[in-house]
């Protein structure tokens, strides 16, 4: 048997971004290993005289923390003038009060781990020219070096109308930016010696890889984001990336990766997209996305693990795949199959009939009420004592019932007097 690879080639997305929320091996592991032998390819392009480029590489892209900066900025680059949102509609930017970016810099040296020089494939040479093209103002000492590992250049963007059409018109498109930026970064893994890249190639499957990767010192990357700044409104002078919240963070970094695929087959694999969200964003995640795909005419894919009822909520049942475990085995059923219609279901339904809890509040609350509803009422002075111990709960259908209870008792007592 002999596997057609161009067969394959037809069958396989065009693109897959990866995310995950927490260190979920079983989806980084994978993105990891193949950023480390796209490196392997790159280098041989610099060094191999018959070499054949491979055109998969990249296709895969693995949407860490690190990599939230050149989303923000291909974004950022390639949006649109603010106009009127159509009623219902609310922009990520004009949530977090971002009018637009301010600033920033690219820092780009030619030498690996053990400060020899090295030489970048021609794609990213080109790159690197493109983006010279864009910058209100860079520095290359390539001309003045006796040593080649000494070059260093230095890009300074200041984002105003000019900047972004010059952005446009060299990379076209927001993924055309990000690509550029993204192999690049690829590139600092010069600063890793080769037995550690070995190592991390040659993983075993259970590895934690995301710990197995070295950290170098800043000043020796090769690439390197500097000084994002924003635009933010009621703001004087500029805000710096690293000012913003986690969670504002999470929302540049989760709705930036939906936004900057903006083509037809692309598979998302999200590992739990929204854990860091507030209800509010949880409950617009599924309508970003297909707001998203219609608005461009998109048909791409989007596989999200979630324990959001939110996100079900918004998600047809056979769309749904619920995932139980119990006495050391897996079942897997749809949604469908469970007769379950998840589409416009109450989220407090979702979330006693998938997840198993029936209370309306957290848990050591909950205990409180139970505690309130367990008393013994023998007097109308034990009523009046829960009613005022009830007072420092808010509003929930556990409390009417209480009340109601408390109600009753209090008329069966009145009685007997």
């Amino acid at each position: 048997f002999v596997l057609d690879t161009n067969l394959w080639a037809d069958v396989l997305p065009s693109n897959v971004i990866g995310y995950s929320s927490g260190q979920n091996e079983l989806i980084s592991n994978p993105f990891i290993k193949l950023d480390f032998h796209y490196f392997d390819e790159f280098v041989k392009s610099t060094s191999e005289k018959n070499y054949v480029p491979n055109p998969k590489v990249n296709r895969m892209f693995f949407m860490d923390y690190e990599s939230n900066e050149l989303i923000v900025l291909a974004n950022f680059l390639f949006e649109e003038p603010i106009t009127p949102k159509k009623k219902g509609k609310t922009d990520v930017n004009t949530k977090l009060a971002i009018e637009d970016l301010h600033s920033f810099s690219l820092r780009i040296q030619f030498r690996n781990y053990d400060a020899e020089s090295i030489v970048l494939p021609s794609e990213l040479n080109l790159g690197i020219d493109n983006l010279k093209k864009c910058a209100s103002a860079w520095t290359d000492n390539e001309a003045q070096l006796k040593n080649p590992r000494d070059r260093v250049i230095e890009l300074s963007y200041y984002v105003d109308a000019a900047v972004k059409k010059a952005f446009r018109h060299v990379f076209k498109t927001a993924y055309g930016l990000f690509r550029v930026l993204y192999l690049l970064r690829l590139m600092n893994i010069h600063s890793i010696s080769p037995t550690a890249r070995n190592r991390i190639k040659n993983a075993p499957s259970d590895a934690n890889l995301s710990d197995w990767i070295p950290r170098p010192e800043l000043d020796k990357l090769v690439f390197k984001v500097q000084d994002i700044r924003f635009r933010k409104k009621n703001v004087a002078g500029s805000v710096r990336y690293k000012q913003l919240s986690d969670g504002e963070h999470q929302l540049l970094h989760i709705m930036g990766t939906l936004k900057i695929m903006k083509e037809n087959d692309v598979l998302f694999l999200l590992d739990e997209p929204e854990t860091h969200f507030n209800p509010e964003w949880r409950a617009k995640m599924i309508r970003l996305i297909m707001e998203t795909n219609q608005e461009e005419d998109l048909e791409q894919d989007h596989f999200i693990t979630s324990h959001s009822p939110f996100i079900i909520s918004d998600c047809k049942p056979t769309n749904v795949y619920l995932f139980h475990r119990k006495d050391g085995k897996l079942k897997v059923q749809t949604a469908h199959e469970r007769k379950l219609n998840t589409f416009g279901t109450s989220v407090n339904i979702l979330t006693e009939e998938v997840f198993n809890k029936n209370e309306s509040q957290g848990e050591y609350a909950g205990i409180a009420i139970a505690e309130l509803m367990d008393r013994k009422y023998d007097s109308i002075e034990d009523i009046n004592k829960a009613k005022e111990d009830a007072r420092m709960l808010g509003d929930s259908v556990e409390k009417t019932l209480l009340f109601r209870k408390l109600l009753m008792l209090e008329e069966t007592l009145t009685q007997k007097q």
